[in-house]
């Protein structure tokens, strides 16, 4: 576990394919650990997407998931989806997080090639994709006031998407 988290903090922001504001996000596909279902970005477009990685030994997101949790709910599904991307050596850790955090959006767990392919720079680590499928921004780390800020971002991002 701590050799990973040393990987994802110093290894990744190497990457060649990181996922940058402004480009078009790497393909992200898996299944719900939650429903078994199939998650596909992909299949979101036209949505405004929060991508979230994260940890079940992250300690911001025991406070963040709960509350993207609530911030999932304060728009219709048309508009706003958000997946995220347990970067846990094994899902069995995601899971017992997940009893103790009540969260209705899709769990992925990685494998390593989500997080190779997007390189998040530390944990928790956000992207936040416009309707037309463009890194819009990222964020690194959490603090209950950030999800403010982040309302705000989802809420430009939907409105501009309906103006004439």
């Amino acid at each position: 576990m701590i050799l990973r988290a040393l990987l994802l903090c110093w290894c990744i922001p190497f990457a060649a394919n990181a996922a940058n504001v402004g480009q078009t996000p790497p393909a992200l596909t898996g299944m719900d650990l939650q429903s078994g279902q199939a998650v596909d970005l992909d299949a979101l477009h036209g949505r405004v997407v929060l991508v979230d990685f994260w940890a079940s030994w992250c300690a911001p997101c025991l406070k963040s998931l709960p509350l993207y949790a609530r911030l999932r709910d304060e728009f219709p599904r048309a508009d706003f989806e958000i997946i995220a991307i347990s970067v846990d050596e094994d899902a069995a850790d995601a899971q017992a997080f997940l009893k103790r955090v009540d969260v209705q959006f899709p769990i992925v767990h990685d494998d390593g090639s989500r997080a190779s392919a997007w390189s998040p720079p530390g944990m928790p680590s956000s992207f936040l994709i416009d309707r037309q499928g463009l890194i819009k921004s990222r964020h690194i780390g959490f603090k209950p006031g950030d999800i403010d800020a982040l309302r705000d971002e989802v809420r430009t991002l939907i409105e501009a998407s309906h103006a004439p």
